[in-house]
Order: C-alpha cells, then structure tokens, then sequence
C-alpha cells in the first residue's frame, strides 16, 4: 500500500513537472511572437494606429507600402494622404463624389484603380474620395462625415456604403478610446507587455486546441463552397441585432446623419453591400444548417432601406 501511494505520488509530481514544462514552453512561444507572423504585427503596428475617436486609424502619408497576408498570398500596396485615407495626390474639394465605409470601400488588396471608386473617378475623369478604413462601422461613418465632410460644396455626393457586419451593437466613447487595449490588436504590436503577449489568439494551448476540436468534431468558422469558396459561419450581421432592438441605437444614428447631409446640402445615397455568404446562401444553409444569421442581415437591410425612403434617400 506505500509503495502504491509513493507510485501515485510520483505520478503526480511528473504531471505536475510536465504541466509547469507546457506553461513555460507556452508562455515563451507567446511572448516571443513565434506563433504570429511578421506580416500580423506589420498590419497592426506599422500599418494602423491608435485614434482616441476612432478607436484607430491608418497611419498617414504611406508611400506603396506593401502588405501581405496568408504567408504571402494576398498581398496589396498603399499610399495615403495626410489624413490616413487612400486618397494621395487628390485634392478633396475639387472632388463630388465622396465614400464613406469599412474595408470594401478602402479596396482591401485591390489596386486603387481598380477598386469601384477608382474606377468611377476614371470613368469621370476627376478625383473620387474614399473615406473607407477596414473595421469601421456607423459610429466611425458618422464622425468622419461631420468632420470631413460639413465643408464640402452644396450638392456634393456622399455615398454611405454598409456592409451585414455594421449590423452590430454601436460602441461609446470610452470603448473606442481604449480600442487598441480591449480589442485584442495589442498583442500584435511591437510594443506589448508580456501579459498582453499572453493573449489566447497567440498562446499554443489556444491554437492547438482549436484546431484539434476542428478535426475531431467538425468544428470550425469557415468552409469551402462547391466552386472553391470560402464561406464563413459568423462575418455578417450580429445575432442579436434583430432581437435585443440593436437596431434602436442604429436607425437613430443613422436619421443623425441624414438631417446632416439636408442641412449641409449634401446629397447622400446608401449602398448595402451583401455578405457573401448572403449570396451564396443555398451554400450556406448545406454547410452551416442554420439560415437565421443570414435572415438578419436581410431583415436588418430591410429595416434601413425603410428607414432612408421615409426620408427621400435612395438605397442601392
């Protein structure tokens, strides 16, 4: 009977040896950054920086500096003006045309003259203004249009492009001063403590037991659709946006802007930009099962186009 607790003993002794041996293991991989790229913390450090308003912003005065993604993969090249936004070499009054969203209106990975507005300012031959920034939503929208925009010409054309993922709670004053501390790009940055290194996207714990309960029970946010596309169980309108009245806070903020454009003279149009998973929806329903976060989007689009016709704007 010693001999068998000694043994039991020593078990747990080796366990508890192998456990101290993985949390330092763990803890070293996450504070030297081994399980992030180079390319992860170029985006989050170099590229974007802190804003106490915005919550952040594209670093100014970028002459083509390229990013990559995906181990090099997806790749693209920028350049901004003073202000941050992907407009270098345009003068903003001489313009008419003016866009204001997240990442599809900055034309991730696409050459500026090949995104929409790049190609609408060729097709006019003068200048297009985006004021488009990758993780914006209708509070962002909003300030960039009193800031920017309250000193345009009369009859100017403001574009509010939404996308299913603007469909979410609207963050206050204090999230967004704070943003780079609570949204979880600190780690990602050149700067970070050792606490914020230890954040659970970058520890090997997190990483690996993610991917093991992918393979064991077909868990996972993505899969690839019939012709090859990637399709995602959870990038477009939030869940609860329909059943906890988000959209309360929404419509108001919206209605905001619009008595802001009538009272400047601006001219504002709102384009609703799809999820693709909304228009591959058939897809979805035979990967996902669940149609409900699809019927959000739809429904919350829907609620917005309604909204704007009561107050004569037109939705594309």
């Amino acid at each position: 009977m010693k001999m068998s607790h000694s043994r039991f003993e020593r078990t747990i002794l080796y366990l508890l040896y192998l456990a101290l041996c993985w949390i330092a293991i763990d803890g070293i991989v996450a504070y030297s950054g081994l399980m992030v790229p180079e390319e992860r913390v170029r985006w989050f450090s170099d590229f974007f920086m802190p804003d106490p308003t915005l919550g952040f912003r594209i670093r100014p005065n970028l002459v083509d500096y390229k990013l990559t993604w995906m181990k090099g993969d997806v790749s693209g090249t920028y350049s901004t003006d003073s202000l941050g936004f992907r407009n270098a070499g345009r003068v903003y009054k001489s313009a008419h045309n003016y866009f204001i969203g997240d990442s599809f209106t900055f034309g991730a990975w696409v050459p500026r003259d090949k995104t929409f507005y790049g190609r609408l300012e060729g097709a006019l031959g003068e200048p297009v203004i985006t004021f488009g920034v990758g993780g914006y939503g209708l509070v962002q929208y909003d300030r960039i249009l009193r800031t920017y925009c309250a000193d345009l010409s009369p009859e100017s054309r403001i574009y509010l492009c939404l996308f299913a993922n603007d469909l979410e709670p609207l963050p206050d004053s204090a999230t967004l001063s704070n943003y780079y501390s609570w949204s979880g790009w600190q780690p990602f940055t050149r700067h970070a403590t050792f606490m914020q290194r230890l954040a659970p996207s970058r520890t090997l714990t997190y990483n690996l037991a993610r991917e093991t309960a992918r393979v064991m029970f077909g868990y996972g946010d993505y899969a690839p659709a019939s012709d090859g596309t990637i399709l995602y169980k959870r990038r477009g309108a939030n869940e609860r946006y329909l059943t906890d009245k988000l959209y309360t806070a929404f419509e108001d903020r919206l209605a905001g802007m619009i008595d802001f454009c009538r009272h400047h003279d601006l001219r504002l149009t709102i384009l609703l930009f799809p999820s693709k998973e909304a228009v591959y929806r058939d897809e979805y329903e035979r990967l996902f099962g669940d149609s409900h976060y699809l019927d959000v989007e739809k429904k919350g689009f829907r609620r917005i186009e309604s909204a704007a016709s009561r107050r004569n704007v037109p939705v594309l």
